[in-house]
C-alpha cells in the first residue's frame, strides 16, 4: 500500500472541519456560458435581451480571475484559499 503521511487535509479555520468543498472554475465557465447562450435563445423575440446577453458572452472568461475559494460544509464558512509557498530543496550536500 501506499504511504499517505504527505497527504495534508484541509480543515475549516472556524470549526476544524474536513467536509470542504473547493470552488470549480471550469464549471462554472460553462454555466454561465449556457446560461448566456438560453438568454440569447429568449433574446430572438425578445430583442432587448440580446443588449444584456452579448457583453455578458465576452466577460464570462473573467471568471478564470477570480481567487480559489474553499467552502465549509458544516459551518458554511467561506475563505479564500492561499498559494502554499515551495520549499527549495538544497541538493549540493
Amino acid at each position: 500500500m501506499e504511504d499517505n503521511k504527505d497527504i495534508v487535509w484541509v480543515t475549516c479555520p472556524r470549526c476544524e472541519s474536513k467536509k470542504i468543498v473547493a470552488n470549480n472554475k471550469l464549471i462554472l465557465f460553462f454555466l454561465l456560458v449556457g446560461g448566456v447562450g438560453f438568454i440569447n435563445l429568449i433574446g430572438l423575440f425578445f430583442w432587448p435581451l440580446l443588449i444584456i446577453s452579448i457583453p455578458m458572452l465576452f466577460l464570462t472568461p473573467l471568471i478564470f480571475f477570480v481567487p480559489k475559494i474553499n467552502r465549509c460544509l458544516d459551518c458554511l464558512y467561506v475563505w479564500k484559499v492561499k498559494k502554499a509557498k515551495r520549499k527549495q530543496v538544497d541538493i549540493a550536500q
